[in-house]
């Protein structure tokens, strides 16, 4: 019997209004390999830091990274196979799993 498939989850390492600020933040935390994609959250134009889909462990490891660095608000997003954050709902900034695993 095949194995049911992992679940992903992306790492999200901030939200900015303007590019540049996500471009900053990117640079700061060391992490090139992160995207930066834009997103409309209750009419307004977002730009998510996003890294890329890992496994669960390594995704919770990588979040404590990122607040250990001083993102206190990171939030992990349980990943669907969508590779454009910005094709998610608006209302998506809710972290996909509780802080303490």
């Amino acid at each position: 019997m095949p194995r049911p498939t992992e679940r992903r989850f992306l790492v999200v390492a901030g939200s900015f209004s303007k590019r540049g600020q996500a471009e900053a933040q990117r640079a700061r935390l060391g992490h090139p390999e992160a995207d930066i994609v834009a997103a409309d959250v209750q009419g307004r134009r977002i730009h998510r830091l996003v890294l890329p889909p890992e496994d669960r462990p390594t995704a919770l490891r990588r979040l404590a990274e990122i607040r250990a660095a001083g993102v206190g608000d990171a939030w992990l997003l349980t990943w669907t196979g969508w590779t454009v954050v910005a094709d998610l709902p608006g209302d998506a900034p809710h972290p996909s799993l509780p802080d303490k695993m």
